[in-house]
């Protein structure tokens, strides 16, 4: 887990355990890290010579169905020329998650396929 990456999964699943909204969170997370995460609107949201209030206008248009908040998250990782680290914030709150529910990932191999 990247520290920066980490400090911005711990404030969001610190405010989905004050509101009990963890799956919307899981939810938004998801599609703010896949919105972030696509090279066009990327390109746009890191180039220098696009003005802040057309990056935050795009941000309100593209992540409408978010919630205000996560938006919010959004706005806040792109003026800080954070948007590429979206990933491994939904990776680490996701983590955080399966530790709050008692759920543990593995990978498993075998010698033979397991259907």
């Amino acid at each position: 887990m990247a520290p920066k990456a980490r400090r911005y999964a711990q404030a969001a699943f610190d405010i989905a355990f004050e509101n009990d909204t963890f799956d919307e969170w899981a939810a938004d997370l998801d599609a703010l890290a896949t919105a972030l995460g696509d090279e066009d609107f990327a390109a746009l949201l890191d180039a220098p010579q696009v003005p802040m209030a057309v990056k935050m206008d795009g941000i309100d248009k593209v992540l409408a169905d978010l919630g205000e908040t996560a938006r919010n998250l959004a706005k806040l990782l792109v003026t800080h020329r954070a948007s590429r680290i979206a990933p491994a914030i939904r990776d680490d709150f996701r983590a955080m998650l399966d530790g709050r529910r008692g759920i543990a990932r593995a990978e498993i191999t075998t010698a033979v396929a397991v259907d």
